[in-house]
């Protein structure tokens, strides 16, 4: 479907996909001090769609062609909904050359109200919502996966 949407210079509206994953740093002042062992992951909900995905690649930013030679690593991002629960899952894959290091990812995930209840590897944990938004610490291990569940 199209869409016409007024815009100014000082707000112009973005729009995302819905379930759609979509990570970000801080900001930095050159790539030389990028890193993803901190950082947030956005996830648009959407209760009309059961699943959704996406991926976050990384490599040391020097080396070409990091993959085939085994120095990188994926992080998958999965969502299924289902009843009143969403299980977010984080997988990271690391080849076998690449130096990783633990991720402290603050997950945020955006168009959710009444949540009751959030847990991490089948544990409750303390969450922030408000505004239609949950903001749910987690740290993922090197080569790990871990689940999140939250519940509506």
């Amino acid at each position: 479907s199209t869409q016409t949407v007024s815009v100014s210079a000082d707000h112009i509206p973005v729009f995302v996909r819905g379930n759609a994953f979509i990570p970000m740093i801080a900001t930095i002042q050159n790539t030389a001090s990028y890193s993803i062992e901190k950082f947030d992951l956005h996830f648009y909900f959407d209760a009309t769609k059961s699943t959704g995905s996406g991926m976050l690649y990384n490599d040391d930013g020097k080396t070409p062609d990091a993959t085939s030679k085994l120095e990188s690593e994926i992080v998958y991002f999965t969502s299924v909904y289902k009843g009143n629960q969403l299980t977010l899952s984080l997988n990271n894959q690391v080849q076998k050359k690449f130096k990783a290091a633990d991720k402290n990812i603050t997950i945020i995930i955006h168009n959710v109200a009444d949540v009751k209840n959030v847990s991490v590897k089948g544990k409750n944990i303390t969450f922030n919502a408000a505004n239609n938004r949950l903001e749910i610490p987690v740290t993922l291990e090197k080569r790990t996966a871990k689940d999140i569940k939250i519940e509506f």
